[in-house]
This record gives C-alpha cells, structure tokens and sequence, in this order.
C-alpha cells in the first residue's frame, strides 16, 4: 500500500478497516491478512490477532496461510499451547509450504525460541532442500544450535556452508582458520555434505 511505504501506518490502516466494514471479513480474508501484517510490522499483535479471530468467527475455516499468521501472534505473548495448535496443520500439509515455514521458524528465531525454530528448519531441509539451496537454512540452523550451546552440530552447519561455497579444499582451510581444532582432534560430519 502506498501509505504504509510513506510511513503512514494509522492511514493505511484506516483504509483498510475502512474496507473491511463494507466488506465482511469472512469473504476479504486478504484483507484481513493485510491489515494483520500491518499490526504485526508494528508490534502490534493483540490487535492483529482480534482481526483474525474475528474473521474465523464468522464461521469459514481460515485459510493455512491465515492460520499460520495467528500462530505466530500468539507466539508474541507466549502462548505456545495454542502457537502448536496452528502450527500443526502446516507440520501435516508440507507440502509446497516453504514460505509459510520459513516464517514460523524466523519468527521462532526473533523470539529466541531456538528449539521450536530448529523443528521447522529441519523440516525444510528434510523436504525442500533441494528448493531452499541458498546457505540461509543451514546457516540459521548453526546459529541455532550455537545459541543452545550445541556446537558441535553449529560447527557441522557453519562447516557444510563452507564446503558448499568455497569447494572442500577452501572448506577444510577456512574451517581450520575458523574453528582452530587440536592436532589430535578428528572431526567426523555426521550428517550429509
């Protein structure tokens, strides 16, 4: 919206509840997405998630990718019991979902819940590795499993991103200069290259 890109937040959001009260929700579900993200880029999440259930009781089942919105708003305040409810449809339907997962997973991330974020980072790389090939996947997943003290799997990762750039005599160079290792160290990936 051109308001919003102006820096006109309350307009454009205005403009859009404008709409809304001569449109039901529950047919403009679009614009109930865009008027969520427009809360949500302003840490407004109760608000964004109100506009949500409002159209859900309305009674139509939201559409995945609506869904997947409230989950991550509920995430904000903390509430995980119902974050996992949402989410639990897109761990059903992977399928051609990458977007929608990706968002789950950095939205984990900017919650510094790394675990949860973890979970749907593997499973991008279990399904759609072979789509998601640009080092950001696995680099997220080594600074991860880095904040969870987990260093051995983050130095796997960082490792596997390093190969996968430099070609594995570069790798094993910068790994070396990276992660200075003792001459009796034997470091063994354990996962594929």
């Amino acid at each position: 919206m051109l308001y919003k890109k102006c820096g006109q937040f309350e307009h454009s959001v205005n403009v859009v509840l404008g709409y809304l009260k001569d449109h039901p929700p529950e047919t403009e579900l679009s614009m109930v997405a865009m008027l969520a993200s427009l809360y949500m880029e302003n840490n407004m999440h109760v608000e964004a998630l109100q506009h949500i259930e409002n159209a859900k009781r309305c009674g139509r089942e939201l559409p995945l990718f609506l869904t997947v919105k409230a989950g991550i708003f509920h995430a904000y305040p903390g509430d995980i019991e119902k974050v996992e409810i949402c989410f639990s449809l897109l761990q059903r339907q992977r399928v051609d979902h990458i977007n929608l997962i990706t968002a789950v997973a950095n939205s984990f991330i900017s919650l510094q819940h790394y675990e949860s974020a973890l979970k749907y980072y593997l499973m991008l790389e279990e399904n759609f590795s072979h789509r998601v090939d640009n080092g950001i996947i696995p680099l997220k997943m080594a600074h991860s499993y880095s904040a969870l003290n987990r260093r051995e799997l983050a130095i796997e990762f960082f490792y596997a991103i390093v190969v996968k750039s430099a070609g594995v005599q570069g790798a094993m160079v910068s790994k070396q200069a990276t992660f200075p290792i003792s001459p009796t160290f034997r470091w063994k990936p354990t996962g594929p290259l």
